[in-house]
Order: C-alpha cells, then sequence, then structure tokens
C-alpha cells in the first residue's frame, strides 16, 4: 500500500498573480494607429406599450359617459369600449429615445436625455373622441339645452308674480 509523502496542514497558500492587472484605458487603438474612445455616445430607442388596467378603464369610461350621456357606462359598454381601446394601446405603443455620452476615463454616462416621439393612447381622449358622435350625447347636450332654457324662464317670471 502506498502511502502520501506529503502532508497537508490546512493552511492554504495563497496564488501569486503571473501578470500585472493592466491599468484602466478608455482608449482602443484603431487599425491606422490612432486611438478613440471605448465608450462612445449611445442611442437607444424605446418602445412601451401600456396597458389600462380595468379599474382604469371603468374609471375613464365612466367619467366621459356621465359627462356626455349623464349616466355611468353598462357592464356590456365596458367589455366593447375597454377592448376597442386595449387594441388601440397595442397599435400605438409610447416610443422614444435616450442619449448617453460617457466619460472616457471612467466609462459612467455623463450625461443622457430623453425624447419621446409618440405618447400612446390616453383612455379618457380616446372614449370621448369615440362617444362624443353618438346619438345619445346629442340627445343629451339638447336636452340639457332645453332643460337650461326652461329654468331661465322659470327664474325669470318669479318675481313678476309676487307684486
Amino acid at each position: 500500500m502506498a502511502t502520501n509523502a506529503s502532508s497537508n496542514t490546512g493552511a492554504a497558500t495563497p496564488a501569486t498573480p503571473t501578470t500585472p492587472i493592466a491599468p484602466f484605458n478608455a482608449y482602443q487603438q484603431t487599425s491606422s494607429g490612432t486611438t478613440q474612445p471605448i465608450f462612445s455616445p449611445k442611442t437607444t430607442t424605446i418602445t412601451d406599450t401600456a396597458q389600462a388596467s380595468q379599474p382604469d378603464i371603468v374609471a375613464s369610461l365612466n367619467s366621459v359617459m356621465q359627462s356626455l350621456f349623464g349616466r355611468l357606462a353598462t357592464s356590456e359598454e365596458i367589455a366593447k369600449y375597454g377592448a376597442e381601446l386595449l387594441a388601440a394601446q397595442k397599435a400605438n405603443p409610447t416610443r422614444g429615445s435616450q442619449n448617453l455620452v460617457y466619460d472616457p476615463k471612467t466609462g459612467k454616462p455623463l450625461s443622457g436625455s430623453n425624447e419621446s416621439t409618440s405618447s400612446g393612447v390616453d383612455p379618457t381622449s380616446f372614449f370621448a373622441s369615440i362617444l362624443q358622435g353618438t346619438g345619445e350625447a346629442s340627445q343629451y347636450r339638447i336636452l340639457g339645452t332645453y332643460m337650461d332654457a326652461l329654468k331661465n324662464m322659470a327664474d325669470s317670471s318669479k318675481g313678476s308674480y309676487n307684486g
């Protein structure tokens, strides 16, 4: 039976580095012999498809219907117009771009700017644009106009009989 001649005392010997660590160089040598920064300005395009939540759909639709029709939306209307809103939001995402400028010494971003190129679909504006041209909205406006006229006539004739 062979025995191991080396003894293991349990102490670890530190590893010695074979090559020294080079200092950070933020420039790279090009094929023509010139140097250029490694961290050049970078522009990133961002696309975000924002989808309204069910409570947001209900609140926005009820707000618009209350102002245009004088009533709240039914569950069928919420389902119908909510699906139309989600489809419009999916087809028209928010788009923008971000431009970062890096510090050539550290490689960290020095400055950045964001630019929005399209803003997606706003639920309240979307519902208002769909519902404003409906017959029910027209009837509610006309009824409101006549009711205001009747109220004004009633208010103006109050003083004449109090004589």
